[in-house]
């Protein structure tokens, strides 16, 4: 029992020093009356253990930063916004505008010079995804002809 009264003292010095840090971050920081310049932390640290602290100075006019940072946040709304309703209305769209296609045509032209073993480098390919080569994803031509025989 002995050894849980000897860290008491620690913590309410951690405490004070804590409720001084605080003191000090969130209020504006104080300036000297002579130079006008900002007071060092050290000096601000006395004075507030003094009994005296420094009148805090009037926060500098940032109203162009805070414009600049909620026309950003807008932007980045907006754009998600849009994202969101695009993914509402597109079910609703009759066709082939949601993306998947009829599968004709696709991959010609593609992969040239990309991907690893046979078939890299080649390019124009005549069908569906043919010519494209193993990349990164593997050879995905395959796969759209087999949904399309799966489907029918």
């Amino acid at each position: 029992m002995g050894d849980d009264n000897t860290m008491l003292p620690l913590g309410i010095l951690l405490m004070g020093v804590s409720a001084m840090a605080g003191f000090m971050a969130f209020r504006p920081w104080p300036v000297s009356s002579t130079g006008g310049k900002p007071i060092t932390p050290g000096a601000y640290v006395v004075e507030i253990l003094q009994g005296k602290p420094p009148a805090a100075s009037n926060p500098p006019d940032r109203d162009a930063d805070i414009n600049v940072i909620e026309l950003g946040i807008m932007a980045v709304f907006i754009i998600w916004a849009f994202g969101k309703i695009a993914g509402l209305i597109a079910p609703l769209i009759p066709g082939d505008y949601q993306g998947g296609g009829s599968g004709e045509g696709e991959g010609e032209g593609e992969g040239e010079g990309e991907g690893e073993g046979e078939g890299a480098g080649e390019g124009a390919g005549e069908g569906a995804g043919e010519g494209g080569g193993e990349g990164i994803l593997g050879d995905l031509g395959d796969l759209g002809e087999g949904l399309e025989g799966g489907l029918e």
